[in-house]
């Protein structure tokens, strides 16, 4: 028994002498009522002062002098214009207009209530369907990417007139889902159609930069040649101008179109008694 009993005692012993991890980390063995830390950063003196505090004082200044701003900024947001070119604004406001209408006085949705994914697929499903039994029989099916891009336009013309409003990816999917439908039945198309409109500076600078990369690679029998064909298509584009916008009615006064207006061109006679002519190409994408 006494055997038995010896592992105990020496268990026993080995706890009561055991350290608590306060006592081995603190060897004063201060409690934490003892333990001030504002006292301690008392005594590390005041933060460093902050090197920029009076970055933008003058503007500061002017901006507090100024209080009749805080009406006119008020005024300025909710005035505020969608951005971006004036088609993309354009393409906007168009589906935003159409879809509008439509919840409003087919679905008696509240005029100022935000509008759901569900009004949107909704809307699509019966715009495409209006579309193919009335306009398709005159002028052909719809274009598949026509959608698609309406569904971004009137996305993005939600987004900025609605403060809450948001388009799941559920509904996002739906969409998707619903113009796919409505291809398997035959109403929209993924075929490319064709433009009567004529060619715009965008196509005048990709034809020239064909024949300039061409004769630069295959070579060219003479670049008189060359440079005067180039010379022809500019010089009928541009003439084309003179008659009206190439890409648009006349009455259009779209200042950021990519495409040659009367202003752009203009014509003057050389001393010589030659005609030069001198005029702005705009380009895609801010190019110009």
């Amino acid at each position: 028994m006494a055997a038995n009993q010896l592992p105990s005692v020496r268990l026993q012993r080995s706890t009561q002498n055991k350290k608590r991890p306060s006592e081995s980390m603190d060897p004063e063995h201060h409690s934490k009522s003892e333990y001030d830390s504002e006292e301690e950063m008392k005594s590390l003196g005041p933060p460093p002062a902050d090197p920029f505090a009076d970055a933008g004082q003058k503007s500061i200044s002017r901006l507090l002098a100024r209080p009749e701003m805080r009406l006119k900024s008020k005024i300025t947001v909710h005035h505020a214009v969608q951005g971006g070119s004036w088609s993309k604004r354009y393409i906007c406001a168009l589906w935003h207009n159409r879809f509008q209408a439509w919840r409003v006085e087919i679905l008696g949705a509240d005029p100022g209530s935000t509008p759901t994914g569900e009004q949107m697929c909704r809307f699509l499903a019966a715009f495409v369907v209006v579309h193919h039994e009335d306009i398709a029989p005159k002028k052909g099916t719809l274009s598949f990417h026509t959608m698609k891009s309406g569904v971004i336009a009137l996305e993005q013309a939600l987004i900025f007139r609605y403060e809450n409003f948001q388009l799941p990816e559920h509904w996002r999917m739906k969409a998707r889902a619903v113009l796919e439908e409505c291809e398997r039945k035959g109403m929209l198309t993924r075929t490319m159609n064709e433009s009567r409109e004529p060619a715009g500076a965008i196509v005048v600078r990709r034809v020239v930069a064909a024949l300039y990369q061409d004769a630069i690679i295959n070579g060219t029998g003479g670049w008189n040649t060359t440079l005067t064909g180039i010379a022809s298509i500019l010089l009928l584009a541009s003439l084309g101008v003179r008659a009206g916008d190439i890409m648009g009615v006349t009455k259009d006064a779209r200042p950021d179109l990519p495409g040659l207006r009367y202003s752009d061109v203009k014509i003057a006679a050389d001393q010589d008694g030659s005609f030069k002519a001198r005029f702005r190409i705009r380009g895609g994408k801010g190019r110009k």
